[in-house]
């Protein structure tokens, strides 16, 4: 299973939360039904727009993350494109994380001595080049 991410706007003249929640609920269970899993929920409440969309210029914005297959994240997005609660949605993948690469050459540590005191590294020295003539 792939996982991605669905940001979508709920229009403000629904009713409050409850319509909000309706949604969430709705769209998660399309993604469970079907095989998938909901991994998280961000309810980013009443946010106002740039610029008026549809008419609005404040919508409900709600990001979903979920794991599905394709065929799942299709009939999302042909679901959302025509239900009239959504002003607009987006569907993005997610990156898988990438494990960290194991360096194998380490940077050499300055060594200690046996006083505690940090010696300088070979090949190093403090002394001042003279300056050409």
């Amino acid at each position: 299973m792939t996982r991605y991410e669905v940001m979508f706007i709920v229009r403000p003249d629904v009713d409050g939360e409850g319509a909000v929640d309706q949604q969430i609920e709705r769209y998660g269970r399309m993604v469970v039904d079907n095989g998938g899993e909901v991994t998280g929920v961000d309810k980013w409440g009443r946010r106002r727009f740039a610029y008026e969309v549809q008419g609005f210029t404040e919508g409900f914005y709600v990001v979903i993350q979920f794991k599905a297959e394709d065929a799942v994240v299709n009939e999302m997005n042909r679901i959302m494109r025509i239900a009239d609660e959504i002003l607009r949605h987006i569907v993005v993948r997610l990156d898988e994380p990438k494990s960290a690469p194991v360096d194998e050459e380490q940077p050499a540590e300055q060594a200690e001595s046996v006083d505690g005191t940090a010696s300088e590294p070979v090949g190093e020295a403090d002394e001042a080049q003279p300056a050409a003539t």
